[in-house]
């Protein structure tokens, strides 16, 4: 199992095949779960600090497969959720088994790492304008996703810090995040730089605030001079200028057209939206009717989470996007308030990411990325049970 939590993120950002080794731990976790279930009381399974994030999950993937099949979705769309029930197995594989928790933080290391030789492969020698990564599943219109998923890589190990890593292992942490980044900046999208930045304040402010400022006036003098960072933030105002004089076709106007569309859909339907796929046909009404440029048409999703699911799904899916949310933070955060947990730390930073992203970008609307935000809110979940059960055995065994 430690090999298939390795090989996952190893792969994920240039290689199809990491969905096998998800398949592998999951199958690994099934053949376990009967022993896990007879053991429960010994492993902390099922118990109630567990509750909130297997909960926030659960009701989250089963309110969009029920809106899916009310709406008659097509069934791609709800197996994509419903596949993900399987990850909440993978918690009582990881209590039983124990597999290192190191292992999935290298994994994520030489999977950013990789992602950055990729993105510079593909800018530099192939002559992109902007990095990609393997095509499918991400491909130039998600450079974005690629771009953000390989910041998450990248940052999840470094915010985990987890100890006893030898100096090879510290390398290999700081190349991941070096790569990680590399393939963010490459990407081109905006948010995707924001969010690096932020994160990476977060990671050096908590200790030194000094620190975090200088890092801030060099990322920001960075942008400036940089010629793709500097153009594409002179392009974000042109097209903000350009909006003001009422031209909306440009990639900041198209965003304010689209979050206009899904706050209308929410407002005509404010319980249960339009469907969990019908905003693409809601903005080509819309541009029939001559309420946004005609290009709109050509879109799927609002370009942000909670507008997104304010349009499709109404209230009862806003209720349950926060809730995927708020209950995985109020556990990690717990943890975090109380002692020193590599998991919580990752968990954390996992959703600020996922959080930040969504403002722009329908972001865990994505196949890839709803993957990896449930599948690693499971496995961090498993292995703070397990850092539990430690913490409890410690004053055990002094007493012993």
């Amino acid at each position: 199992m430690a090999a298939a939590l390795f090989a996952y993120p190893a792969l994920l950002m240039i290689s199809h095949q990491s969905s096998l080794a998800l398949g592998l731990a999951l199958i690994v976790s099934l053949a376990t779960l009967s022993i896990a279930y007879a053991r429960r009381k010994e492993l902390a399974l099922f118990n109630a600090a567990d509750r909130g994030p297997v909960l926030g999950l659960l009701v989250f993937l089963q309110i969009a497969v029920v809106s899916g099949l009310a709406w008659q979705a097509p069934f791609w769309w709800i197996t994509n959720y419903e596949r993900l029930l399987g990850a909440f197995i993978m918690i009582a594989g990881i209590r039983l088994l124990k597999p290192p928790e190191t292992a999935f933080y290298m994994g994520c290391a030489i999977g950013a790492f990789g992602a950055g030789v990729f993105a510079l492969w593909q800018c530099l020698w192939l002559g992109e304008p902007r990095a990609f990564g393997a095509s499918p599943p991400f491909g130039i219109p998600l450079a974005s996703i690629f771009g953000g998923l390989s910041a998450v890589l990248a940052f999840l190990p470094i915010f985990a810090d987890p100890p006893g890593l030898t100096r090879p292992g510290r390398l290999l942490l700081t190349a991941g995040l070096i790569g990680g980044v590399t393939a963010a900046v490459l990407s081109g999208s905006r948010y995707v730089w924001v969010t690096c930045t932020l994160l990476l304040l977060w990671r050096v402010g908590r200790a030194k605030p000094f620190a975090a400022l200088l890092l801030l006036i060099f990322i920001v003098g960075a942008s400036l001079m940089v010629p793709m960072l500097a153009g594409r933030w002179d392009a974000a105002m042109s097209d903000l200028l350009l909006y003001s004089h009422g031209n909306s076709e440009t990639a900041l106007g198209y965003r304010f057209e689209i979050w206009q569309a899904a706050w209308a859909a929410f407002t005509s339907h404010p319980l249960f939206g339009i469907g969990p796929t019908g905003f693409n046909a809601w903005l080509i009404a819309r541009t029939e009717a001559g309420l946004g440029p005609a290009s709109l048409a050509n879109f799927d999703h609002a370009h942000n989470d909670l507008l997104h699911a304010a349009a499709t799904g109404g209230l009862v899916q806003v209720f349950a996007l926060a809730i995927a949310f708020w209950l995985p933070w109020r556990f990690f955060h717990r943890i975090n308030a109380t002692r020193s947990s590599p998991s919580a730390r990752a968990g954390l930073m996992l959703i600020v990411a996922f959080l930040i992203f969504g403002l722009t970008d329908a972001f865990i609307t994505f196949r890839i990325a709803l993957t990896v935000y449930v599948v690693g809110i499971a496995l961090l979940v498993g292995w703070a049970g397990v850092e539990a059960e430690a913490v409890r055995a410690r004053p055990a065994e002094g007493k012993s």
